[in-house]
């Protein structure tokens, strides 16, 4: 989970106080000479009003939170459970609740206290996982991609913690198995099923992972479709390529890189057209990358749309300014729409930047003739 920081610290707001004598507070005894945590909250000095089931617990529960294996936490342990016999289930549903609030924080504090409280219980830290999760996507629908990678690092943690439980925990990788799946590690959540339909007991459980399975089985199999399709067209197969494609974007019609395979082979073939549709496709499904924008550009040149070439190339010189392919073929556009002397600050540009691009050395030369 996350590095020890000033968060992981002991609270300013507790104080550890040592009693001259035995001293009992409802159920709980407390000893003289061992040092107890109590919650000061908002006041600045402890005195002795303060000793309350409520800030002797809460103290105790905070330490143990940050420093599960303090030494006086068995100690500490016995006194809250005779406070508060009942608080694990009364502070996990409380925690899930704040959770489903979107309280954070207040819910992560919730669920460390009772993983230092009940270290030997794996659900605290499958409750914290499930958290993390949850705190992950609400980054992620925020964009914010530093936090959505932090909480996802930290439920990547705590599963990996869970993973090494003894005795085995079935339920961390149930939930382990989908978090992967989300994280486009099929492989590993494949064998988390597995293991888990082997450990379970429960029915219902054991059939979602099952058909959980199923599904990566058949998304195993698009993408051997996928890299078939692929390496057809790489191999000059692009027939073929095109075949093995749409059978993928029968099953897959939503993948972006698909269409841009499909694109790419029409190109190859000649079907600029076709080409061309298949790429914004491509584009409309999110990919707006360089290899896209190229081979828009190219099918959009073929077929005399210049200014629609010229905007894919702008784009795709705009995420890589000193892409030769791109500059290049910016060379190649301004000859066909002859501005002969841009096209040659095209190419003498990716001289520049490739003193070896045999196509760029080419193409001056023939314009230095005509």
């Amino acid at each position: 989970m996350t590095q020890k920081s000033d968060r992981d610290a002991i609270p300013e707001t507790i104080v550890f106080i040592q009693l001259p004598k035995q001293f009992s507070i409802g159920e709980a005894i407390l000893l003289p000479d061992v040092p107890i945590p109590v919650e000061l909250g908002t006041a600045k000095e402890f005195d002795v009003t303060m000793l309350k089931p409520e800030s002797l617990t809460s103290g105790i529960l905070r330490v143990l939170a940050v420093q599960p294996d303090h030494p006086h936490g068995a100690y500490y342990r016995k006194i809250v459970h005779a406070l508060y016999p009942d608080i694990t289930i009364e502070l996990a549903n409380e925690g899930i609740l704040q959770a489903r609030d979107g309280n954070y924080g207040v819910a992560e504090n919730i669920f460390k206290a009772l993983a230092g409280y009940e270290p030997e219980e794996a659900k605290h830290v499958l409750n914290l996982a499930v958290l993390y999760e949850q705190w992950a996507e609400y980054y992620a629908k925020n964009d914010n991609e530093e936090l959505r990678t932090l909480y996802t690092d930290n439920a990547h943690d705590a599963y990996e913690q869970l993973l090494l439980w003894e005795p085995a925990f079935p339920d961390a990788f149930f939930n382990a198995a989908y978090f992967y799946a989300n994280q486009n590690n099929f492989e590993r959540a494949k064998s988390l099923f597995t293991t888990f339909v082997q450990l379970t007991n429960n029915e219902e459980k054991r059939e979602k992972a099952k058909n959980a399975l199923a599904k990566l089985a058949e998304r195993s199999a698009h993408d051997d479709l996928f890299k078939e399709a692929y390496d057809a067209i790489k191999m000059g197969r692009e027939e073929k390529g095109i075949e093995l494609i749409n059978k993928f974007l029968e099953h897959e019609p939503g993948v972006w890189n698909a269409w841009f395979l499909l694109g790419w082979a029409q190109r190859r073939l000649g079907n600029y057209d076709a080409g061309k549709q298949a790429l914004a496709k491509a584009i409309e499904l999110g990919g707006a990358m360089v290899d896209v924008y190229n081979e828009y550009s190219i099918c959009a040149m073929e077929l005399g749309d210049f200014s629609e070439s010229r905007k894919k190339l702008e784009l795709a010189l705009k995420l890589e300014p000193e892409n030769t392919k791109i500059i290049s073929n910016l060379g190649v556009l301004a000859q066909k729409m002859k501005n002969y002397d841009e096209a040659r600050g095209f190419f003498m540009t990716v001289l520049e930047l490739d003193p070896h691009d045999t196509l760029a050395e080419a193409m001056l030369k023939k314009l230095q003739s005509s």
